[in-house]
């Protein structure tokens, strides 16, 4: 009945807990629009039995190479402590964030079988899903009502999206998740951004890139002999207007090109001048950006500029009135871990920091796409993205560890 899955038991288990992560979300949809009603209460829970499944999963399928990764988040989850005391809190949501994308990690480490045909499967799902929303919006509507969803599951969706489906624009979303209308439009002409299986349409851009870097690196970087998850995957992420997305998928495969040119320091001190780079086109062209991009970026600046060193380095940094640090991926890190636990968070998630040796395309893109996302928001860290992205990276480090026909370091 599910042969799609490996056929190794604890890999089939490993699939499990990946597809749940990603299903979760669509499968709690269907219910709340066509059973009964939910709330945060049940979403909650049911997240909480998805993550204590890959744990379990994890301690079961355990090897060589996850337990020096998990020697590594022992040592972040130090750093998370260290700094509670002192900022007399703890920020559930960040330390959950911070702590579930190596969850995955590890899960991708533990992966033991070359069998990845339930990862094609799903992405063949997940496009079949976004064509069915793009033809058959209406039915899509019926089936997983998003917009309800997301008012009777989470608070900020029920704080800024009244019960008749409009979002303060004023913009008729029609059921629909409350950010699938752009103002211009979207870039590919179609009506709304696509959502398809993750219910909101950022993830499903992100998924699209990770997706195509995974099968990417699996092919030794070479298109020819996965084209048509190369073009799915440019359909996924232009499907959901997350244009990002779409220009990363692109110039990952001229990066490819240029792996002689790629070395091991670049790839280490890159977080850090992305961060800087960005910091110093906020603070000298920040009047000349676009008025979205402009509020993305200082959303993640303002907070830090503010702070001084205690605050940084305690994870207590001062948002600006009017401002909302949980638009930010990078405060909501800062905030949970300090400075120095998220600092390390980047390079564990990254592999640099993990004692393994990594690839040196599937990192240096991987970080520069991580890094700019977690200045955008916060949904990189959902165990829904999470799931993908950081499974795929456990799988590409493992196989750094056994084949010398990958690029490491």
């Amino acid at each position: 009945m599910l042969g799609f899955l490996p056929v190794d038991k604890s890999d089939r288990n490993i699939a499990i807990c990946v597809l749940a992560a990603i299903f979760m979300n669509a499968v709690l949809a269907f219910i709340n629009a066509n059973m009964f009603g939910l709330n945060s209460k049940v979403v909650i829970l049911v997240q909480l039995l998805v993550t204590a499944m890959s744990v379990y999963v994890v301690y079961k399928t355990m090897n060589q190479l996850s337990m020096r990764y998990f020697g590594r988040v022992v040592v972040l989850l130090m750093l998370i402590i260290v700094v509670i005391p002192i900022k007399l809190g703890v920020s559930i949501q960040g330390v959950y964030g911070l702590l579930i994308v190596p969850l995955f990690v590890m899960l991708g480490l533990n992966y033991k079988s070359e069998d990845y045909q339930f990862v094609r499967i799903l992405l063949f799902v997940v496009f079949g899903l976004a064509l069915f929303e793009i033809f058959f919006t209406e039915y899509y509507v019926k089936i997983f009502n998003p917009l309800d969803y997301y008012v009777s599951t989470r608070e900020w969706a029920a704080g800024v999206v009244d019960r008749k489906g409009l979002d303060q624009t004023d913009l008729d979303t029609g059921d629909l998740y409350s950010g699938v209308y752009r103002p211009g439009g979207t870039f590919t002409g179609i009506s709304h951004r696509v959502s398809s299986i993750f219910i909101e349409p950022l993830t499903l851009g992100y998924f699209g890139f990770f997706a195509f870097l995974f099968f990417y690196a699996k092919n030794n970087y070479r298109v020819k002999g996965i084209y048509i998850e190369f073009l799915v995957c440019v359909c996924l992420s232009a499907f959901s207007d997350t244009r990002i997305a779409v220009f990363f998928i692109f110039f990952s495969i001229v990066v490819s090109r240029l792996s002689g040119l790629i070395s091991s320091a670049l790839i280490v001190i890159l977080p850090m001048l992305i961060f800087i780079t960005l910091l110093l086109i906020y603070l000298v062209f920040g009047d000349m950006l676009t008025r979205e991009l402009e509020y993305r970026i200082s959303t993640s600046f303002l907070p830090i500029i503010s702070s001084g060193w205690v605050e940084l380095i305690s994870g207590r940094l001062v948002v600006p009135p009017g401002m909302s640090g949980g638009d930010s991926g990078l405060v909501l890190i800062i905030n949970s871990a300090g400075i120095l636990g998220a600092a390390f968070f980047y390079y564990l998630v990254l592999g640099l920091a993990s004692g393994l040796k990594v690839n040196k395309i599937y990192t240096l893109m991987f970080s520069l796409f991580f890094v700019v996302a977690t200045l955008f928001g916060v949904l990189i860290l959902s165990i829904k993205a999470a799931a993908a992205y950081a499974f795929f990276t456990g799988i590409i480090l493992k196989r750094c560890q056994e084949r010398n026909s990958y690029e490491y370091s």
